[in-house]
């Protein structure tokens, strides 16, 4: 069985690029990573290691209580957002949803807009980026707890037996004669990794 801290590592990275994508306002990356996070995790619950639909929207009922939309919604996000490229939606109660961040706001949260504008769909649920991200992770940390409750069930031994294959941060430094030497960053789906992550 992993462990919080073995889960914590190997999901580093996830954790890590997300908050550089949001401190550099690189929010459609942003929303690609947390859109991604339920099928990793229902993904390594399985013997094979591999998601599907039912699955990435049972663990979104599970874990991610506090989004204001549905598993079924959630995915249908997922779908749009990773295989079309757009945030128009057709079998949601909203029919489209927009990324909100911004430095300057006092109070946070997701909020439905109903606009008049043509440039923004009626129903548009406007997404606070950072609250999202922080949900999602709330989420995936819950998963974390979860499976240590359930140590001996089947999900968690698939867990156990996929997390070495998550992708991982590889940080070296080379001794290269330059002041102060080179460090090598690359991202590595290697059993023999060694740094963050």
């Amino acid at each position: 069985m992993s462990s919080v801290e073995e889960l914590e590592r190997a999901f580093s990275l996830y954790f890590l690029e997300l908050e550089r994508c949001i401190r550099a306002n690189c929010w459609w990356a942003a929303l690609h990573l947390l859109v991604v996070l339920p099928d990793v995790c229902a993904a390594l619950e399985t013997r094979e290691g591999r998601s599907t639909g039912v699955l990435y929207r049972n663990w979104c009922a599970r874990y991610l209580t506090n989004l204001p939309v549905s598993g079924d919604e959630f995915y249908e996000l997922r779908c749009c957002v990773l295989h079309q490229g757009r945030l128009r939606v057709k079998r949601s109660k909203y029919s489209s949803y927009s990324l909100l961040y911004s430095d300057y706001l006092n109070e946070r949260e997701h909020s439905l807009q109903r606009s008049k504008s043509e440039a923004v769909a009626k129903d548009d649920l406007m997404l606070d980026l950072p609250i999202l991200a922080e949900e999602l992770i709330a989420g995936v940390r819950r998963w974390f707890e979860a499976l240590q409750k359930r140590a001996k069930c089947v999900e968690a031994a698939n867990v156990a037996c996929h997390i070495s294959s998550l992708a991982r941060l590889r940080v070296e430094d080379l001794a290269v004669p330059v002041v102060g030497g080179v460090r090598l960053m690359f991202l590595t789906g290697s059993l023999h990794w060694r740094g963050v992550g």
